[in-house]
């Protein structure tokens, strides 16, 4: 789903580009690693109070302790549907006499990448890979990095 708009008033011009995805599944494989303590690795704080053990068997987690986390199971699967915002950016026209050759100059700020709304719990829901075997595997992709930029814009 690509969704934007844009509008102008006064002066002021605003883009707002959304991106998104909604209905797909991801395995998480990194929940093996952060939540469960698989294979040794650091945790999550506060995941061993949501393992299941014997004096806890309310619990959702898996126990790393039985050695039978590498079996995956639908508690690894989740929705992977989310809404990104891509691109915005806020500007201003500036009234001005034309100097020089100069005809217009627009400021503006913007960002990248600055919200992703999801319920899916690794970095990132739009999972990638290069390899068919992969596609849909969470496999501790890196989160979508965000950034800001602001400039000035000369109309020649």
């Amino acid at each position: 789903m690509d969704f934007s708009i844009k509008a102008d008033f006064k002066g002021f011009d605003l883009l707002v580009e959304l991106y998104g995805s909604y209905g797909q599944k991801v395995l998480n494989t990194t929940k093996r690693y952060l939540i469960t303590g698989d294979r040794a690795s650091n945790v999550i704080a506060g995941s061993y109070d949501k393992v299941w053990r014997a004096d806890n068997t309310s619990a959702v987690n898996p126990n790393p302790a039985t050695g039978n986390n590498y079996n995956f199971s639908s508690w690894y699967v989740e929705d992977g549907s989310f809404t990104r915002i891509r691109n915005i950016q806020l500007g201003y026209n500036l009234p001005f006499l034309k100097v020089n050759g100069i005809k217009s100059v627009r400021v503006y700020v913007g960002a990248q990448n600055l919200a992703t709304f999801t319920k899916y719990k690794g970095f990132n829901p739009e999972v990638q890979s290069d390899s068919q075997q992969y596609q849909g595997v969470d496999r501790g992709q890196y989160p979508v990095p965000k950034s800001f930029n602001a400039g000035i814009s000369l109309g020649l």
